[in-house]
């Protein structure tokens, strides 16, 4: 796997927009790229010692949330997007595969899956699913269908319980939350 630096993860809850900079190493600190990825997306947007790629991602970072309305993300409260953006970021990141239990058979014993072939999760009830990448493992979690009729902006702490009470049951309905190891 190439040599990759921590990221910085950012999104914009009033778009849903999620832009994350990756500082990699090219040949050691002395020369390496910054890459932002959008929807999937890569894009260089600098070459440069690890000092400068990472300055160059910390003003970005920056600017994003003052000009943007961005947030940075912590691993404690990842970012969940469509299966399409994950496994193509999981790919840059130079993971192959994912393990996923529901494709082991006598001749798959681990259920490897090239990630290129991977189809994520099956929801059920009109639901989806969103996904998060960690640096080693996917994490699959389901959505509400569209039709869910759930207040979905709370304005007190009851109406948030109520929503609560209301989604817990659509969303078991649809599928479990999951996690998979990646390779």
């Amino acid at each position: 796997m190439t040599n990759h630096f921590p990221e910085y993860s950012l999104v914009n809850e009033a778009s849903h927009e999620v832009r994350r900079l990756i500082v990699r190493s090219v040949s050691g600190p002395g020369e390496t790229i910054l890459t932002q990825f959008r929807a999937g997306v890569p894009t260089e947007v600098v070459r440069g010692t690890e000092y400068e790629t990472r300055k160059r991602a910390d003003e970005l970072a920056q600017e994003w949330t003052k000009t943007e309305g961005f947030r940075l993300t912590s691993d404690s409260n990842p970012i969940f997007e469509p299966l399409a953006h994950v496994t193509a970021l999981a790919r840059f990141m130079g993971h192959k595969v994912v393990y996923d239990g529901s494709f082991k058979d006598n001749r798959n014993l681990t259920g490897a899956v090239p990630l290129e072939q991977w189809p994520g999760m099956a929801a059920n009830n009109g639901g989806g699913y969103q996904y998060s990448y960690t640096g080693t493992m996917i994490l699959a979690r389901p959505t509400l269908p569209p039709n869910h009729g759930s207040n979905i902006r709370p304005k007190t702490n009851e109406e948030m319980l109520d929503v609560m009470r209301k989604a817990v049951p659509i969303l078991d309905a649809i599928g479990p939350a999951r996690e998979f190891v990646l390779g």
